[in-house]
């Protein structure tokens, strides 16, 4: 199939599962709702903190909104349209990847496109509204709010990378589920915090070898100091981490053996 063929396929799938979440909608609303009402409270103790004690080398409570708009909606996007890589674990260990694998479709876009988390929505909704604050708090030249833009997307991809990375995992587990949830904490976790905490050596593992800054933190600091040269750097080694994701994924998946389990769905 053309890469056309494919990315169709792909924007089809993701309103189909829309469709079929939204089903139910008194559940998709609570969900959505009860999401963005726990990420409200995560904000407002990053802010309170700053508040509390000062600037954080450098990073202010505006700074912090930036970089819980970036995390957020790079978290909401991935996990919400493309909640099947979460599912990678439950796929393999069922044998219900063989479906996956019947399929002419793209095996990786295939799997991220195969189920939708309607929580996850509520990170995106939340993210934004984070966004409008920054905007209106910081004040952010046209310049500025390009660059946030193009940041995002690159962040967002890098996320993404990580992410296929860490479920791939599954492939040479028979119960990943613990595994993988230990790897992705160990990457979600650093980059909500400020990143004037991560310094010399630290700043350098969590950025190079467990990208974590690269989501929220470092798109933040580019922003603010309205670096291109930030810019282009980040776009390398956003084509980096997506390589090396997609080279991972195809080593991990010559590790399954099915199940023999047959299912059917789309």
């Amino acid at each position: 199939m053309t890469l056309y063929n494919e990315v169709r396929c792909a924007l089809t799938m993701i309103r189909m599962n829309i469709r079929n979440s939204a089903e139910l909608r008194g559940s998709f609303i609570a969900m959505i709702i009860g999401m963005m009402v726990n990420n409200m409270a995560f904000v407002i103790i990053l802010l309170t903190f700053v508040h509390v004690a000062g600037e954080v080398n450098g990073w202010r409570a505006v700074d912090m909104l930036a970089l819980s708009g970036f995390g957020m909606m790079s978290f909401g996007i991935v996990f919400s349209s493309g909640a099947g890589i979460k599912k990678l674990p439950q796929y393999v260990s069922t044998g219900a990847f063989d479906s996956i694998l019947l399929s002419p479709k793209n095996v990786l876009l295939r799997t991220t496109t195969r189920a939708f988390d309607a929580s996850a929505v509520g990170d995106v909704l939340l993210g934004f509204i984070c966004f409008v604050l920054y905007g209106i708090f910081a004040t952010p030249s046209a310049q500025q709010w390009v660059m946030l833009v193009v940041v995002f997307l690159l962040a967002t991809t890098i996320f993404y990378a990580v992410v296929v990375m860490v479920y791939a995992v599954s492939f040479f587990f028979t119960d990943a589920f613990n595994v993988t949830r230990g790897f992705f904490q160990l990457f979600i976790q650093p980059s909500l915090q400020p990143g004037g905490l991560f310094q010399g050596a630290l700043r350098a593992v969590y950025t190079y070898v467990i990208p974590a800054l690269l989501v929220a933190n470092v798109p933040t600091e580019i922003v603010r100091a309205m670096s291109w040269q930030g810019v282009a750097w980040l776009a390398v080694l956003t084509v980096v981490w997506y390589v090396l994701a997609v080279v991972f994924f195809r080593f991990a998946l010559r590790r399954y053996e099915s199940g023999g389990l047959m299912t059917f769905g789309m």
